[in-house]
């Protein structure tokens, strides 16, 4: 696992043909296996990312609390 911060972390050449799924991973649960194992079937031997958010998206657009499954 690469773990990145910021666009300008992004090294390129190796990410360029990757697969990639965002969200907000609030803990690996079932439906995250599950997202996770469809992502590394479908990159196969290309480079698989997933891209989270430290916060919600709600909570910094909105304002609004959203609990998390932890």
């Amino acid at each position: 696992m690469l773990i990145l911060e910021g666009l300008d972390s992004l090294p390129d050449p190796r990410l360029r043909h990757g697969i990639a799924t965002w969200g907000v991973f609030d803990g690996v649960h079932r439906g995250h296996q599950k997202v996770l194992a469809k992502l590394t079937s479908w990159a196969g031997t290309s480079p698989s990312v997933v891209v989270t958010f430290r916060r919600h998206p709600a909570e910094v657009l909105y304002g609004r609390d959203v609990p998390l499954v932890v």
